[in-house]
């Protein structure tokens, strides 16, 4: 799993209504993928060149965080379990933009 980047959001910022704002569709270009401390991560597919990447977004702590997850990693549910507390600590500082 690979750290892309972090944004910070709202309290009330909803991952699901962002990407369909992005033109993603629920099941079939994301999906519910594990839970991330009190939130929800989602799986995102994307089609490049006929290679499928997943990324996973979570938006934790008032800051939205995705990750590349490992090309052929067949769990990424297990990666991103086994993998995200060592990015996004416990209690992490909210961020102050709001």
């Amino acid at each position: 799993m690979k750290f892309i980047s972090t944004t910070p959001v709202d309290e009330d910022f909803s991952t699901p209504a962002w990407l369909q704002s992005l033109g993603y569709k629920p099941n079939v270009d994301y999906s519910w993928l594990a839970e991330c401390y009190d939130s929800s991560a989602y799986a995102i597919y994307k089609l490049n060149n006929d290679v499928y990447t997943t990324y996973t977004v979570a938006a934790v702590f008032c800051n939205l965080y995705i990750f590349e997850m490992d090309k052929g990693s067949r769990d990424i549910e297990q990666e991103f379990e086994d993998e995200y507390e060592s990015v996004i600590p416990i209690g992490e500082i909210k961020s102050n933009r709001f």
